[in-house]
């Protein structure tokens, strides 16, 4: 509420409500409670805390939503350090490479979801090669990827494998849209996976 006046809402699935894959019975949601945090770090030995970092993606991210996480983390006894590389170089190189990170970076959700896992958790993406995702999230995934049709069952059965082991957790949505004029052309508007995507050097303006 204090980012956005009161009109954001926890998204709890990583999926979002726009896309067709979105369930609206999603069973594996992540509610605010500090007292079954501290008992899962108890569960798993860790019941003094222990010490990370916040690896920033700089790109979009709200510097202060790190520090709120940071706050609440502090809150069940895990001191997080906040790193913010000052370029996507930096925070590739430090996706790749350091160890004992939460990462927070936008993840993009096109028409089809296995995109996104091809391009963020596929098995040649640019980024994360540290994150190590359940062997379970992998057969599911290959399974929705390989799926000569888009079938919504198999993207949401990958994503809740890494939901029920919180590999990935959403932490916030956002859109991105265009106020295109008639006499915009070229680029390539919405041709693409995602509406981000156009060529810019090919737009041109009708008089």
């Amino acid at each position: 509420n204090g980012f956005s006046f009161g009109y954001w809402e926890a998204p709890y699935q990583l999926i979002p409500p726009s896309n067709a894959a979105y369930n609206p019975d999603f069973a594996y949601a992540r509610v605010y409670d500090v007292e079954k945090a501290r008992q899962r770090l108890e569960d798993a030995g860790y019941g003094d805390g222990f010490d990370t970092t916040i690896l920033v993606n700089p790109a979009i991210v709200d510097r202060n939503i790190a520090v709120a996480l940071q706050s609440n983390l502090e809150d069940i006894g895990i001191i997080a350090d906040l790193s913010f590389p000052s370029n996507m170089g930096g925070f590739i190189m430090d996706s790749n490479s350091l160890f004992n990170v939460l990462v927070i970076q936008p993840v993009m959700s096109g028409s089809n979801y296995n995109g996104t896992f091809m391009y963020f958790m596929g098995p040649d993406f640019m980024w994360n090669h540290n994150f190590l995702p359940p062997p379970e999230f992998l057969e599911a995934r290959e399974a929705s990827l390989y799926s000569p049709t888009i079938e919504v069952n198999l993207i949401r059965a990958a994503c809740d494998e890494l939901s029920k082991v919180a590999a990935a957790i959403p932490l916030m949505q956002a859109g991105l849209g265009w106020a295109k004029q008639p006499t915009i052309k070229g680029g390539g508007f919405f041709e693409r996976g995602s509406s981000s995507l156009f060529a810019a050097e090919e737009v041109w303006i009708q008089e």
